[in-house]
């Protein structure tokens, strides 16, 4: 892998996005560029508590006067939190840009990593948001939903239903990050179908002993949604792999009544990619 796009929310860069992508940047060597969404329409009409704030030269907070400066500033911010993780990042732009910036340059990128709340809209939305779903619609590339915490990686679970769009996503994370084949890896699967047998396991082994060492199989039965928010729920230090038009897996997440609890409830990062 070479490049990362990091999106954030221009106006509130969050911590936890960084460290996800600052890992990435490191474990593969990767050019991180900053995407800084321009999610502020007008200064005067935020509320002065959601604004970003620096210390002026008496040591009091000096609230910004202005979406340029606001963006300057988190920029800044986002730079040094940056080369502290020991990542350089670059900027493609001094300013803020829009969703079709980012699909634009998802072509010419090997990975997304997005903030899962930023929204163009004024009041919240939940998870997902409007961006989000649209981002996953369109994108280009694979995309990485950062978690509200962040630490590090010791077991990859793949999301798997027996369709294209799962397959395809197992095999492009598999190539997008080799130094990762030594993690344990889980390959689940859910069924409402009392008898049904676990979707060509013999085939899927065949090829995955090709990469990974530690493979675990998982076959659930029930609601899609209950298995795979129970499942995951409290896991640590794994990441999520799915197809974004897979049958049941991404229709459970992109549902509006059940992503809020599998993204903010579920503390993992989620790896999405589509054919």
């Amino acid at each position: 892998m070479r490049q990362i796009l990091v999106a954030v929310n221009g106006g509130e860069v969050k911590s936890q996005v960084l460290d996800l992508a600052c890992f990435f940047a490191r474990f593969t060597d990767a050019v991180l560029i900053g995407m800084m969404m321009d999610t502020v329409e007008n200064l005067k009409e935020i509320q002065p508590a959601s604004l970003a704030v620096h210390q002026g030269d008496n040591g009091s907070e000096l609230e910004l006067a202005s979406k340029e400066e606001l963006f300057l500033r988190n920029r800044q911010c986002m730079s040094e939190a940056c080369s502290n993780r020991g990542v350089e990042l670059d900027f493609l732009t001094d300013q803020g840009v829009g969703l079709d910036d980012l699909i634009k340059e998802s072509r010419f990128s090997d990975l997304i990593i997005v903030d899962p709340t930023i929204s163009f809209e004024r009041t919240f939305e939940g998870i997902p948001t409007v961006f989000l779903q649209h981002l996953l619609e369109r994108t280009e590339c694979p995309v990485i939903v950062a978690p509200e915490s962040f630490d590090a990686i010791d077991e990859i679970i793949f999301a798997y239903d027996g369709g294209r769009s799962s397959m395809f996503a197992i095999r492009q994370f598999t190539q997008l990050f080799p130094e990762l084949l030594n993690r344990k890896l889980t390959v689940l699967e859910v069924s409402d179908e009392t008898d049904r047998m676990f979707t060509e396991k013999e085939r899927l082994h065949l090829w995955l002993e090709n990469y990974y060492t530690y493979i675990n199989y998982e076959l659930l039965y029930g609601r899609p949604k209950d298995e795979l928010f129970g499942y995951l729920l409290g896991k640590e230090r794994k990441i999520v792999v799915m197809g974004a038009f897979g049958r049941t897996m991404l229709s459970t997440l992109m549902s509006k009544s059940n992503a809020r609890l599998i993204l903010q409830a579920v503390n993992l990062p989620v790896f999405i990619s589509h054919a």
